[in-house]
């Protein structure tokens, strides 16, 4: 089994053709944890390319970095503060998909044709965020005066990716001080 669980269920189900009769809560269970397998495993796919959140505004970090000092065994270092280069926004949009269907439909119904919309269910869900990062990456435009009408309420600007926005990247989380002319140690 993987990392997060695996996407078999809809496998096993998508070759049961009979009805449903009795088993509805045991299918239910499996397309819970086929969902929750499916999101885990896009979230960390997700991870290695782009960063998630909720907050629609973060204060983004400037280029600076706190001075660490060579001390004897009685000195106390000079106080540092790395400094902020302001906020940064991010397009909060809510996307959303549904699958219904009436008592009757279940009941009548074979799991292979819920496992096929679930499974279609999934696939434009894929398409869709491989949508959104093309176009993140290959239209970087930046927007002047967004208005957040989902959370702040606030307008504010957008920088696409950084780009042309004058400020400086913030240094590389993995501590390895990436394009600053500086050496790893």
């Amino acid at each position: 089994m993987g990392k997060f669980g695996t996407l078999s269920a809809l496998e096993d189900w998508a070759v049961d053709n009979d009805p449903i009769g009795n088993r509805a809560e045991a299918i239910a269970a499996s397309f819970r944890a086929a969902l929750t397998a499916y999101n885990n495993l896009t979230a960390e796919m997700l991870a290695d390319i782009a960063g998630t959140t909720d907050q629609a505004q973060l204060a983004f970090p400037g280029s600076d970095e706190a001075i660490i000092q060579e001390l004897d065994e009685w000195g106390a270092p000079n106080a540092s503060k790395a400094t902020s280069a302001g906020e940064v926004g991010f397009p909060l949009h809510i996307y959303g998909g549904a699958l219904q269907w009436t008592t009757t439909y279940l009941r009548r119904t074979s799991p292979a044709k819920m496992a096929a919309q679930l499974d279609a269910a999934a696939t434009a869900d894929t398409r869709l965020i491989g949508r959104l990062l093309a176009t993140a990456l290959f239209k970087p435009t930046n927007t002047v005066g967004y208005f957040d009408r989902y959370g702040t309420k606030r307008s504010f600007d957008l920088k696409a990716l950084l780009n042309a926005d004058g400020q400086a990247l913030p240094p590389d989380p993995g501590n390895a001080v990436c394009c600053q002319g500086s050496a790893v140690r």
